[in-house]
């Protein structure tokens, strides 16, 4: 009775994102288990997960958060006015109206309005202040993608410049077509009685030959019992767990600075 109440419940969470199946899961490499290549699901291609500002705690995905500038006075840190965010804020959307990397239809402005924030798309934004409709840059509070809210620009988790977006890691993975719930739950696999509430849309680029932007969901990394930590780096290659843990795996022949890299996240390409 509880896989079937949680499997209602994943259904449930993927209609209030508006989304249904099939649909495309990204499935993060995790840093601590490199990923056996015989407990790939079919219809699995290369990828890598761009943008994502999800705090590790809450996804269970083991990635850096931006500092959160909301209690840099406690930390003795510097508050900028508002003053100097609506400044940065015209800057950004002033490199956005100009940058041929970004589509303006995929992205929108949260604006301030009294008590409460409403969404401009930017292709309808009034870039000049003699526009009619132009609003006042102090009253942005943050320039997000529309797809899955991914911010990239906000002030109040450090993302003050979009250079500092673009300096966020590349996350990679590999992107499964997944059919139904059940494929889903084989995919990630999150326990049949976990109620789905972390599932989150997401946008990613397969790096296989058909390539391009992908939209769908990532949802938490694969579980593991407690107490095991994976690889264990200060052991070094002469260690039985890290060899067990590595057999099998596209790290199986690389030399150990590869697979240093790959638990360090330094690594710039997909395993696959």
């Amino acid at each position: 009775m509880a896989a079937l109440h949680a499997k209602a419940q994943r259904e449930q969470r993927l209609t209030t994102l508006d989304l249904q199946y099939p649909l495309w899961l990204f499935d993060i490499d995790d840093p601590r288990w490199p990923r056996r290549l015989d407990s790939l699901p079919p219809n699995s291609h290369p990828a890598k997960l761009t943008g994502w500002i999800a705090s590790t705690s809450e996804y269970d995905m083991f990635l850096d958060r931006p500092e959160d500038l909301s209690h840099a006075q406690e930390k003795g840190k510097k508050v900028h006015s508002a003053a100097h965010y609506a400044v940065l804020a015209q800057e950004a959307l002033q490199q956005l109206r100009y940058d041929d990397r970004y589509s303006l239809s995929s992205l929108r402005a949260v604006v301030q309005q009294g008590e409460d924030h409403v969404n401009i798309r930017l292709d309808s934004w009034a870039f000049d202040q003699d526009e009619p409709g132009w609003v006042d840059p102090a009253k942005v509070q943050r320039l997000e993608r529309i797809w899955d809210e991914v911010p990239l620009w906000d002030p109040k988790i450090g993302l003050e410049r979009l250079s500092d977006f673009d300096a966020i890691r590349e996350y990679y993975g590999v992107a499964i077509l997944v059919a139904d719930d059940e494929a889903l739950v084989a995919a990630t696999g999150m326990p049949k009685a976990d109620a789905g509430e972390a599932i989150r849309k997401a946008e990613f680029e397969r790096l296989d030959e058909s390539g391009g932007v992908v939209r769908g969901i990532v949802c938490p990394s694969r579980w593991r019992g407690p107490g095991d930590h994976g690889l264990k780096l200060n052991q070094g290659p002469s260690s039985a767990l890290n060899r067990r843990l590595i057999v099998g795996t596209a790290l199986q022949d690389a030399g150990w600075e590869a697979v240093e890299e790959y638990a360090k996240w330094l690594r710039r390409s997909p395993l696959l």
